[in-house]
């Protein structure tokens, strides 16, 4: 199993394979309800469901993203655009758009999220991180940001037209995917609001690179990424101000973030054998 999904009403959980199976499992029970064999020609590598609960959208490692709908059992549509496997994938509210159907969102290791129109399987915007904040910015792409690949595509509650990028690079970037536009960045190179206290032994290196990311829940007002130098960055989201920063000693190499959904609890976890806890 590569990627899961919880349905919105909390009943149901969708799991994509390896394998390009795409399941959805009753929670209640355990059982399977559904069953796609072939969701994907390749590994299932990104799951999301639609705001009502009949449709889920799957990325793939083939860098396809596909709709499905559950009471029909069939695939719905195939959108085509990314050049590397799709790491992420969401239904946008029709409502933020305008539109009488839900988009679709997706991001890829190509260093694009592509915002699409899942009826006529066209694709509406394109953006990559360094171009939207260069223009943002009146600057141009520096060689060593260009192209790199997206990690985390998250949603902030509240506006279901931004959300904040992550991509392998110093910067992550809140964007309206309507417009490609870069509203906030997020920089590790800046200088945090209370620094903490020096380590011997695991210094922090202003500038590295990010590797993992998630919004806490349910405010959405703090982005917490993890940089290459294990350290935790905790931004806030509206003003992009790096509140703090915090070692993840303990944790080796660590594997990525997560937050509950109703509490400000923040989790993280490596590959050693321990998961830590913060209060956000």
């Amino acid at each position: 199993v590569l990627a899961l999904a919880c349905a919105p009403d909390g009943t149901a959980l969708a799991s994509g394979c390896r394998d390009g199976c795409l399941k959805v499992w009753r929670l209640a029970t355990g059982g399977c309800a559904r069953k796609f064999a072939k969701a994907q020609a390749g590994a299932v590598t990104a799951v999301a469901w639609a705001r009502d609960g009949t449709q889920l959208a799957t990325g793939g490692a083939d860098g396809t993203v596909r709709t499905h709908g559950l009471r029909s059992g069939r695939q719905l549509q195939q959108l085509r655009g990314h050049a590397a496997a799709v790491c992420a994938v969401d239904y946008c509210r029709a409502a933020a758009f305008g539109a009488a159907e839900d988009r679709v969102v997706s991001a890829s290791a190509d260093g694009t999220v592509v915002l699409w129109d899942a009826r006529s399987a066209s694709p509406l915007q394109t953006v990559k991180i360094a171009d939207a904040l260069a223009k943002r910015d009146r600057t141009t792409v520096a060689p060593t940001e260009a192209g790199k690949a997206v990690i985390a595509l998250l949603p902030v509650p509240g506006d279901d037209a931004k959300y904040v990028v992550v991509d392998r690079s110093r910067r992550a970037a809140l964007i309206d995917v309507r417009s490609g536009v870069a509203v906030q960045c997020y920089d590790s190179g800046a200088d945090p609001a209370k620094e903490p206290q020096p380590i011997e032994g695991a210094p922090r290196t202003p500038g590295c690179a990010f590797i993992g990311a998630t919004i806490a829940r349910p405010r959405g007002d703090l982005l917490y990424c993890v940089g290459e130098d294990r350290f935790l960055y905790a931004f806030n989201v509206s003003s992009g101000k790096l509140e703090r920063v915090l070692l993840l000693d303990g944790l080796g190499d660590v594997a990525g973030l997560s937050c509950h959904p109703h509490r400000n609890l923040v989790a993280a976890f490596g590959d050693s054998d321990q998961l830590k806890l913060w209060k956000s």
